[in-house]
């Protein structure tokens, strides 16, 4: 589901709780016909209060509801995800570990990191929640005293002053570090990245003026309305993508399959609603 058409309705809702129930039929131990027996948990690699996290505990609520145990969401903050994806690696496959996670903590970090404890083959995707446009933005006080009111203001400053633009992001080879990169190698300018342990943290400092700029998602549409942030470019063509997995089992249980086209399945009519 896109980020244009995702909203948390019932529709939507009952695709992700269709989802965890599925989850039974996969692993050898969630094939008990008591599935779930004990409470369920939820791992995010961002801290509370990130983009990420938001998503998860917009479904973990409704999860909950669902499959009538706790579903807690478990905040493992660092090294773009890495911490947090890793634990679930090392997590039993018996459908009581979940992870969402956005894309580049999966498919970024086994390439950009030497010592990693996990590969994309490790997980098997349940769905994927939604896509996010990124928001460029920047602190409305600096961007006011150097006249900036747009991505080409930005630009043109820029240029005029290499290496003085800072930006933030929830850690090296995050998506949103390297849409900056990108950004800045395609426009032709020179900035600097201060990594965080999540990309609320780098908004943060955004919005107290430690940094200047940084790519934001939908978290930030609150501070823009407050006039706190400035948005200086609406949509960017690199998405965040979020993610809900689980552990793969080591063998390919048939019913994997059953599990994915049902989700695949019950997310488009959501999104046709």
């Amino acid at each position: 589901m896109t980020a244009k058409h995702w909203q948390p309705t019932r529709r939507a809702t009952l695709a992700l709780c269709l989802a965890a129930s599925w989850l039974a039929a996969a692993p050898a131990q969630a094939q008990a016909d008591n599935w779930p027996a004990k409470p369920i948990r939820i791992v995010v690699g961002f801290p509370a209060g990130s983009f990420t996290d938001t998503i998860a505990r917009a479904v973990s609520d409704q999860l909950s509801k669902q499959l009538g145990q706790p579903v807690i969401v478990d905040n493992k903050p660092g090294a773009n995800g890495a911490i947090g994806v890793g634990e679930v690696a090392r997590s039993a496959p018996d459908g009581y570990t979940l992870l969402v996670t956005n894309s580049s903590s999966i498919t970024i970090n086994p390439q950009i990191y030497k010592k990693i404890s996990y590969q994309p083959k490790d997980f098997a995707p349940v769905t994927m929640l939604l896509d996010s446009p990124f928001i460029l933005t920047a602190n409305p006080d600096w961007a006011g005293k150097h006249q900036i009111g747009s991505a080409q203001d930005l630009i043109a400053y820029a240029k005029r002053n290499p290496d003085k633009i800072s930006y933030g992001s929830a850690g090296p080879g995050n998506i949103a570090h390297l849409a900056f990169a990108q950004w800045s190698n395609r426009t032709g300018v020179k900035t600097t990245h201060v990594p965080y342990k999540g990309a609320s943290q780098a908004q943060l400092a955004v919005l107290s003026g430690e940094l200047d700029t940084q790519f934001d998602t939908w978290n930030a549409l609150p501070q823009i309305a407050a006039g706190k942030l400035l948005p200086l470019q609406a949509r960017y063509r690199m998405l965040q993508k979020i993610s809900l997995c689980f552990l793969r089992t080591r063998e390919r249980d048939p019913n994997l399959l059953s599990l994915l086209a049902a989700c695949r399945q019950f997310a488009a009519e959501a999104e046709r609603a």
